[in-house]
C-alpha cells in the first residue's frame, strides 16, 4: 500500500513565503552561537551564512514536513531548526 501527501498550491506559497523569513533569522543565529568562526575559519558553514541560509550539515536535513491525517481533514505543520509553521487548510 501507498499513502502519498502533498501540499496545496497555496500551502506551498504559504512555506516558501515562510522560510523566505526565516531563513536569515535562523543563519544569524547559527552564526552567533558560533562566534569563533570568521571568515577564513567557517568553510561550507560560512557559503551557506554569506547566502542568508542555515548551515544544515552534508546532507541538510533541516525541514521537516508532519501529516496528520484526521477524521475531517489532513493537518500540516513543517518544522524548519526548531520553528514550527502550522500548513492547515480550513475544513
Amino acid at each position: 500500500m501507498t499513502i502519498t501527501f502533498s501540499l496545496s498550491e497555496k500551502q506551498n506559497i504559504k512555506l516558501n513565503s515562510w522560510l523566505e523569513d526565516v531563513k536569515k533569522e535562523i543563519a544569524a543565529a547559527q552564526q552567533a552561537e558560533h562566534p569563533e568562526m570568521d571568515e577564513e575559519t567557517c568553510g561550507v558553514a560560512g557559503f551557506f551564512w554569506r547566502r542568508g541560509e542555515p548551515y544544515g550539515g552534508a546532507i541538510g536535513g533541516g525541514l521537516t514536513y508532519r501529516f496528520t491525517p484526521t477524521s475531517i481533514g489532513t493537518c500540516v505543520s513543517v518544522k524548519y531548526y526548531g520553528r514550527e509553521f502550522d500548513l492547515t487548510e480550513d475544513f
